[in-house]
């Protein structure tokens, strides 16, 4: 795989998780146990304004990591379908380096 592939699977992989957790209606973010919403909603609001703002690629790894990082704590608790785009956007940062 080529970096410009590692980059793109790397926004695609942060976008759909933003995409997921912060439908229009917020439904799903709403519906997360408290204790991720409270430790996550900071961290994804992040990921979410440097996707949004069109912030460079070293900004939206430094938001994605810090949303991996802080999900780590609480993955027990988490949907499977949250966990498993969390373990998707840990895997291309990885393959980005």
């Amino acid at each position: 795989m080529s970096v410009a592939d590692d980059v793109r699977n790397f926004e695609e992989s942060a976008r759909r998780l933003v995409d997921v957790v912060f439908t229009d209606d917020t439904a799903y973010f709403d519906a997360l146990p408290s204790v991720i919403d409270q430790e996550l909603g900071t961290p994804l609001g992040g990921l979410t304004a440097a996707i949004e703002e069109g912030r460079s690629l070293a900004d939206v790894r430094v938001a994605a990591t810090l949303v991996v990082e802080v999900a780590e704590d609480f993955r027990a608790q988490m949907p499977e379908d949250l966990a498993l785009l969390i373990d998707d956007l840990s895997a291309a940062l990885r393959r980005l380096g």
